[in-house]
């Protein structure tokens, strides 16, 4: 029996969870996950840590191809994730659907709660970089609450902590008590491509791409989208 390694971002967490137990029922082998923001598991791989998968960012699995640091070809595209506005499920929504709208919402909200861009998630890194574009910045950090990532996001809206937060969709589905008001209005959204690859010190390379596979596997469409993402069409690997 193999036990795969895998570090992975926390946006695709309830669905690479639940494809992974699949895959363990049905090969007998096991999946040990480890999940963080993308920021902390790429200091964790760039102070020596290994394991035999990776699913991160577009962005941040092109950093690790010209690295050397994971098998050539293997980096597959999984599925799209955006950034949405979190509310208590017992909230009114708010109207976000416009650019003004989503302004208003902000300004009026008396707390925001936002991933802290030290731990270097991708929502939260861009969100930093919107406020400052919307000129809303020291607005938002007068009344921000800091976590560390996420789910905790969507954690302190849902036990009316925060009045309003902003990450990953799939993220705010996973926690009860919170809900989607929606996405970011165009032009804020700001999707983000999650892949998978197989890091180069795998000794166990054939069944970390047999897995990678069944993340892909058209069976499994109902879960990403489930969880709040939107599955890439399955392919054959290059």
């Amino acid at each position: 029996m193999t036990t795969l390694r895998v570090l992975s971002a926390r946006a695709v967490k309830e669905a690479v969870g639940l494809i992974a137990a699949a895959f363990c029922e049905r090969s007998g082998h096991q999946v040990a996950f480890s999940f963080a923001p993308v920021g902390t598991v790429l200091a964790r791989l760039e102070s020596g840590e290994t394991a035999d998968i990776v699913i991160l960012s577009e962005v941040a699995i092109s950093g690790l191809v010209r690295s050397g640091k994971i098998i050539t070809g293997s980096q597959t595209p999984l599925a799209v994730a955006s950034i949405g506005v979190a509310i208590r499920a017992d909230a009114a929504v708010p109207d976000i659907t416009t650019a003004e709208g989503f302004r208003a919402t902000l300004i009026a909200a008396r707390s925001v709660a936002l991933s802290d861009p030290a731990v270097g998630g991708t929502a939260g890194t861009y969100l930093t970089k919107l406020f400052e574009e919307m000129g809303l910045a020291n607005d938002i950090a007068a009344k921000a609450v800091r976590t560390r990532g996420g789910n905790e996001v969507a954690e302190r809206v849902a036990s009316g902590e925060a009045d309003i937060g902003l990450t990953f969709i799939s993220e705010i589905m996973a926690i009860p008590g919170a809900q989607v008001a929606g996405a970011l209005p165009h032009p804020f959204g700001n999707d983000t491509t999650y892949e998978a690859a197989v890091l180069s010190g795998s000794e166990a390379s054939d069944m970390a791409m047999m897995l990678i596979n069944a993340f892909r596997d058209p069976d499994h469409r109902g879960r990403w989208i489930a969880a709040g993402l939107t599955p890439i069409a399955s392919q054959a690997p290059s």
